[in-house]
């Protein structure tokens, strides 16, 4: 599922990594192209959660007007309910 960096990308990370490496040698390249690729799969799986998390939060707030609806509702069958249990209590 990861994708393989170009010769061309491959080139300019090897470029901007020998400015900060003393030694530069090949198992550090090895290393530092694995941290890379491990950073690489991080940012996609973050990508992914934020998704589902602006997904999920979406779902909640829908689901918050409804309950508000529904709450408003029940409010006013409470209130009609307990002015007709009065009416009928002063007509008996």
């Amino acid at each position: 599922m990861s994708r393989q960096p170009g010769i061309g990308e491959r080139k300019a990370k090897a470029d901007a990594r020998a400015r900060y490496q003393f030694d530069a040698t090949a198992s550090d390249d090895d290393l530092e192209d694995e941290l890379d690729e491990n950073l690489d799969e991080t940012l996609e799986v973050t990508r992914r959660l934020k998704g589902l998390a602006t997904a999920m939060g979406d779902e909640v707030n829908g689901q918050n007007s409804r309950l508000g609806r529904v709450t408003n509702k029940t409010e006013d069958l409470e209130y009609g309910l307990a002015k007709n249990t009065e009416r009928l209590a002063r007509i008996r």
